[in-house]
This record gives structure tokens, sequence and C-alpha cells, in this order.
């Protein structure tokens, strides 16, 4: 649900013309086509190819909110040197998060 809220509020916040007017039927329109597109690349690519593949909409960014395409990546090359932090943690606990990421960095 959170990854949601911010596709939108990226996709009303960002990608506004003068001339457009962005609803939430667009949205969704946008959506689905996005995710039909990504559907139809798994049927001849891998997870992660798909994810990196440069046909992906700039409108509605689904790639980028498939954190585990990334993740798993990143956690191979620096392994004990990731730290992953939520937003709901930073946004219920600012203090202590970016605390806890200074001592991670050291």
């Amino acid at each position: 649900s959170s990854g949601i809220n911010a596709e939108y509020g990226e996709y009303i916040y960002f990608w506004v013309t003068k001339r457009e007017r962005r609803t939430p039927e667009s949205f969704h329109s946008e959506v689905v086509a996005e995710v039909t597109k990504f559907n139809k690349c798994l049927e001849i690519r891998s997870f992660i190819q798909c994810c990196h593949t440069t046909d992906h909409s700039h409108r509605v960014r689904l790639a980028l909110g498939l954190y585990i395409c990334y993740a798993k990546e990143w956690a191979s090359v620096f392994r004990e040197n990731l730290l992953a932090v939520t937003m709901e943690e930073y946004q219920s606990e600012p203090v202590e998060t970016l605390l806890n990421i200074y001592d991670h960095i050291g």
C-alpha cells in the first residue's frame, strides 16, 4: 500500500503538465499498461533483466518500486555493509533511524 501511495504521489507531483490533468483513473490505466509490459517481458527474459530494461514508462516507474531487484544485487556485493532502512522506520523514529545509520557508517 505505501508503495502504491509513493508511485501515485510521484505520478501526480512530477509528471503533471499544464495541458494534462492527472487523475486516479489515468494512474490506474498507466499502471495496468506497465504491469502488462513487465509480465510480457517475464515471458522472454529473467526477472532481473526485466527490472533493468529501458522499456519502462517514465511516468509510472514500476521497476523502481521493485526494490528486491536491486537489493539482491547490492546484498551480493556489499554483504554486511548494507543497511536496509524502510520509510516507515524513518517516518516513525527519524532521530533513532539516523543515529542507527550514522553508527552503521562509522
